[in-house]
């Protein structure tokens, strides 16, 4: 046959032309082979194919079949057997391989948005297909680099659904963020017109995924061992982490949003136990870099149409502690009084050492609210309260110095405690001592001074 054409009754389907076509049928055995080629939405595929002699079992017609694709999309290969019994089955060993399963998967139909993943996959092992489904009961896959081995199910329709129980040695986690910023710019914040959850497959695709990874990794974060479950039906998505090892310690959480409305509903509760503040900040290439071994319990909600909406409606609670750390500010210079008495940044070379840390806070209106916040110090505590501002990323804090923090002497105590206020730009704040004029503002007032301080 040459020149042949089939039209598919799905509108959103084109046509099959160019059929090319050679068949040779065995004249006793019914056996077949054969080999072509055909033109979909100007891609040509090549086939050849192979059938044994079909035999008969009760109301079912089987026979052995290979089948062999090839095209600039996919390569593929399939040996197996097929069936008829009323419903048409075909089992057996497949190797498939795509360098754009994005491309691939748009070209036979499924109405995906542009992206960065979904790119070169391939796929080996035992599989069966049933009606609409394709089944890898025991496969071994490839997605953007990750391996992976396990169960995976492809249903074709209107709305597709993937369903996989999958085990990853490492899993790189970038392909899946839209916008990746650059290493000079990580602390940035995203553009006000993205949202992270912009051209995202969940909203054209049902899934019932359960992941366990052995690393993974998200940008210069290195993650460890963990699994998580990711449900989608709809456009409404819940995803449950159990527990992963983060940054020496453990996490786990749950995240749900519904994708199918403008204003992506979600909420968030996570738990974070024993984790290094600094290695887990360092590589986010945070402002304030604070040290210690950290704990972290927060439930937030927001809705938004992009990162801008999203911060400024996000609310809820945050609780955090820390252990064994410090905070890059010099509170002991600012205590004694002496010029320089402001600064402007955080001072990573002289910090301020710590036993114990905690803060109370809750979270509206895009901003950090935090009404209590104490540093347990070998030389006395730091209390203070303030707020961060998320969305213009700005710092607004005030702290009160207990006077053990440096040695008293037998002079009378000062009437009142040293404060140090911390404000402006949250990566460049201005941090000074709030009850004095700062050099340049005025001489020093007398009788002011701590006692037992240098003057």
């Amino acid at each position: 046959m040459r020149k042949g054409r089939i039209t598919l009754g799905d509108p959103h389907l084109s046509a099959i032309e160019d059929i090319y076509a050679h068949v040779d049928a065995g004249k006793d055995t019914g056996a077949i082979s054969g080999f072509g080629a055909f033109t979909y939405k100007d891609a040509t595929v090549r086939y050849s194919l192979e059938s044994g002699a079909p035999t008969t079992s009760g109301n079912a017609e089987s026979f052995p079949l290979t089948l062999t694709l090839t095209s600039r999309l996919i390569h593929a290969r399939l040996s197996g057997t097929a069936s008829y019994g009323g419903d048409f089955k075909l089992d057996g060993d497949m190797q498939v391989e795509t360098d754009d399963a994005r491309k691939f998967l748009k070209w036979i139909g499924l109405r995906l948005p542009e992206g960065d993943s979904l790119k070169a996959f391939t796929a080996t092992g035992a599989f069966h297909v049933a009606g609409p489904t394709l089944t890898f009961d025991d496969g071994r896959f490839m997605i953007d680099g990750n391996k992976a081995a396990g169960l995976l199910a492809l249903t074709a329709a209107p709305r597709p659904r993937v369903e996989g129980t999958l085990a990853f040695d490492r899993l790189v986690l970038d392909p899946y963020f839209k916008d990746k910023p650059s290493d000079g710019d990580r602390a940035s914040p995203a553009p006000a017109a993205h949202s992270p959850f912009d051209d995202a497959l969940l909203q054209v695709v049902d899934a019932d995924l359960r992941i366990s990874v052995a690393t993974m990794e998200a940008g210069a974060l290195k993650l460890g061992r963990g699994g998580f479950t990711i449900t989608a039906r709809n456009g409404a998505v819940a995803s449950e982490v159990g527990e992963l090892e983060l940054c020496g310690g453990a996490a786990d959480g749950r995240l749900n949003v519904d994708l199918a409305q403008a204003k992506h509903p979600m909420n968030l509760t996570a738990n974070l136990f024993d984790i290094s503040l600094d290695s887990c900040l360092q590589p986010l290439m945070l402002p304030a870099a604070v040290k210690g071994i950290g704990r972290l319990k927060t439930e937030l909600a927001s809705e938004g149409s992009d990162i801008a909406e999203l911060t400024g409606n996000l609310s809820g609670t945050l609780n955090f502690a820390a252990m064994d750390g410090a905070v890059p500010i010099d509170f002991a210079l600012l205590a004694t009084g002496s010029p320089p008495l402001s600064g402007e940044g955080w001072n990573s070379d002289n910090l301020t050492p710590f036993n114990k840390l905690d803060a109370d806070c809750r979270v509206s209106d895009g901003k950090v609210r935090c009404e209590s916040l104490t540093l347990q110090t070998s030389r006395g505590a730091i209390s203070g309260a303030g707020d961060v501002d998320l969305a213009k990323q700005t710092v607004d804090w005030s702290f009160t110095l207990a006077s053990p923090l440096v040695p008293t002497s037998a002079s009378p105590p000062s009437r009142e405690a040293p404060t140090v206020s911390i404000r402006g730009s949250l990566a460049q704040p201005m941090i000074r001592r709030a009850d004095r004029p700062t050099l340049g503002e005025g001489s020093l007032p007398t009788g002011s001074v701590w006692p037992g301080l240098p003057h």
